[in-house]
């Protein structure tokens, strides 16, 4: 049975299809990796529930890896939670 993980951070510098229009924008954004399946997974914000990407990735990774052509900066490592909120550890995988 696949573990249902969640992925956060922070980011900064939105851009491209999250700022059309070039504007400078104060503050952090939160990002988070969400699993609909084992095999697709979105970019979306926790704040808003709102999808920060139209694309559908495979995996995590892939996810992780288009992020610089949505924002100009990571502002915080990426933390690993199960559904349920709790802290995943290494141990686990």
């Amino acid at each position: 049975m696949m573990q249902r993980l969640l992925y956060d951070a922070k980011f900064s510098g939105p851009r491209g299809d999250l700022n059309p229009m070039g504007l400078k924008v104060p503050g952090l954004i939160s990002v988070q990796l969400f699993p609909v399946r084992s095999d697709k997974w979105i970019i979306k914000n926790p704040d808003t529930n709102g999808s920060l990407s139209r694309h559908d990735f495979p995996s995590p990774d892939q996810a992780m890896a288009f992020l610089p052509k949505l924002f100009e900066k990571q502002c915080q490592e990426w933390t690993i939670r199960h559904m349920d909120g709790t802290p995943y550890t290494v141990k686990e995988g």
